[in-house]
């Protein structure tokens, strides 16, 4: 996974980054619920406040959408907090018509949106 931010100024930086289980996270930051996935960085670069709304990328799909991080700050190295793309997916599809389509494939079979619910960033 990977999140575009802007570490440096007029610089678009990719953070490397890994998912934590839903446990892990609620540990940190308390309770939340399912519509929340989150993250630590894997790389030397620093994501912060200024990248707020940043995605959450892999294979071509947005996961996630920033939302919020530790009060510690960014250099407390705390996990970061997205809003999970897949839990909004019916209520995005009724209010714009967009439906919607994997853009990643595995060959010989597309990946469903049930699929895709149950694999990388499942609760």
């Amino acid at each position: 996974m990977h999140i575009p931010t802007w570490s440096t100024p007029f610089a678009v930086t990719d953070v490397q980054a890994e998912a934590l289980s839903n446990t892990e996270c609620k540990d940190i930051f308390g309770n939340f619920d399912d519509s929340v996935v989150c993250v630590k960085k894997l790389s030397s670069q620093e994501y912060c406040q200024d990248d707020s709304g940043a995605p959450l990328q892999n294979a071509g799909n947005t996961y996630g959408i920033s939302s919020f991080g530790s009060s510690a700050g960014c250099e407390a190295g705390l996990p970061t907090a997205f809003t999970r793309v897949f839990h909004f997916l019916d209520w995005i599809e009724a209010h714009t018509g967009i439906a919607y389509a994997p853009i990643h494939y595995e060959p010989g079979r597309v990946r469903s949106r049930q699929m895709e619910k149950q694999t990388l960033f499942s609760p």
